[in-house]
Parts: structure tokens; sequence; C-alpha cells
């Protein structure tokens, strides 16, 4: 509450701490601190600061409110990534929300980060591009997500142009065009990594009925991704069954988690 009281238009890492924490207080808590909140963007309806924190707290528990206070934050501080920390919240919506409501969700999606890729530097925008390119790949939108491809692929960084060739391929097997999502899928540079998007794009080709060019995505990751995750992915294919693409990262934390669990067997 002090905070809310004497530096409502803080910035820098209390700003993200705000963000975080705006979801974890009981019903009660919560209700008296978005007041607070609401009464401070009230006082001062010209100061994108206070509207952009009071919409970063409020925002896992009154969506509607915080769209309203992160617009009109953006529309006096066009240059302080509003928009780009706006679409994390309406990406996050698709998870809590109804499937009645996800396309309007998406299109939210959409409108919010185009704007955001368009006008603010800085930030998070290879997020920003992923979440757009799911939700028009979702709607079928696919010049939106060729459009995203390309703004990927211009920042010149392996990993953004390992994405654009994820979503591409997602793209190209809607256009019945599975020759080129086997080859955007299997192109490998230096940097690469495994992500999401193309483990998306290779289950919907073993579901095609592509075996060989999975195996040889798995192989590609070598060290990338754990043994163990590797050869089971391998032993899965081989008995005709989806790999689960599950339990491949080789951080320390993991690698450490997983060395225990053998001991203990």
């Amino acid at each position: 509450m002090w905070l809310i009281e004497n530096e409502p238009g803080i910035e820098g890492y209390l700003r993200l701490e705000i963000s975080r924490f705006g979801h974890k207080f009981k019903p009660k808590t919560f209700a008296t601190l978005r007041q607070a909140w609401l009464e401070q963007a009230s006082a001062n309806p010209l100061n994108g600061a206070i509207l952009g924190n009071a919409a970063s707290f409020i925002v896992w528990n009154d969506f509607e409110t915080a769209s309203e206070l992160f617009e009109r934050a953006y529309n006096l501080q066009p240059h302080e990534g509003w928009l780009g920390l706006f679409v994390i919240y309406c990406n996050s919506q698709l998870w809590s929300l109804p499937e009645l409501y996800s396309d309007k969700i998406r299109k939210q999606i959409i409108d919010v980060g185009l704007r955001s890729l368009e006008t603010e530097s800085g930030g998070a925008p290879f997020l920003t591009c992923e979440y757009v390119s799911d939700a028009a790949l979702s709607l079928g939108y696919y010049d939106i997500v060729r459009k995203c491809a390309k703004e990927l692929r211009d920042w010149d960084q392996t990993i953004c142009e390992q994405m654009a060739n994820g979503f591409l391929g997602l793209v190209a097997l809607r256009e019945n065009n599975r020759s080129l999502a086997v080859q955007l899928m299997l192109e490998m540079k230096r940097g690469y990594q495994p992500q999401e998007v193309i483990f998306r794009l290779a289950r919907e080709l073993f579901d095609l009925g592509e075996r060989e060019s999975i195996i040889q995505l798995i192989k590609s990751f070598k060290r990338k991704v754990r043994t163990s995750a590797r050869n089971r992915w391998l032993n899965q294919v081989e008995n005709d069954e989806r790999p689960d693409f599950d339990d491949w990262c080789v951080c320390s934390a993991c690698m450490a988690k997983e060395a225990a669990l053998k001991q203990a067997k």
C-alpha cells in the first residue's frame, strides 16, 4: 500500500515487481489494493506511468479495466512498451478463459501485438511475434504470420530466424505444402535451439505420416537435448508413437534433477 500511495509512478525493477504480484493476494486484499490503484489513476489521468502500473497490477483479476488503462498509458507514453507488456497478459487470457472467448482474445492479441511491433522499441518483440503468430495461425490469418516471420528474420538472430521457420512451416502445412514444411523444420544453423514451435511442427508432420524427417530432426539437436529425451523420442518413432517432446532441457538444474532420479532408482 505504501508504494501505491507514495510511488505509484515508479519505474525500473519495482515496476516489474508490480506486475508479478498482482495475482498473489487474497481476494479481499486484492480488492483493497485494486481500489487504491484506481484512485491513483483517477487522480492522475495524464500520467502514463501511473496508469500503466495500475494496469499491470490489476490485470490478472480485472482484465477489462486493465485493458483500458494499458491503452490510455500507451496513448500518453507511446514509447514506453506498454503494448508489449499488455500483449503478454492478453496471451495469458487464452489459458484462463473459456474456449468461447478464445477467438476474441486472439484478435486482441493480434491488434495489440502489431501496434506494439510497429510503434514500440525495446522490450521482448520476439515474444510479441510468437504470440501474434500463434493467434493468427489459429484464426487462419496467414499473411500476419508471414509479416511476423519477416520481423523475426530482420533481427538477424538465429533463434528468431528458427522461430520464423517454425511458424512458416505450420502455414505451409495448412496450405498443403508438406515438402516446404519439412524443409523449414530441418533447417539447422549455428545457434539454433530446441523450440516449442519446431516441436509443434514436428508433431503435426508426424500425424501426417512423416517418420524419417522426424528422426533426422531429433538427431540434429545432439547435445542441445538431453540424451535420455532424445533416445526416448527415437524409440517412440520406432514404435510408431508420436514423440512427446517433453523433458528435453539441458540446463544445469534439470540435469541435476535427472541425475538424482537415476541415483534414486
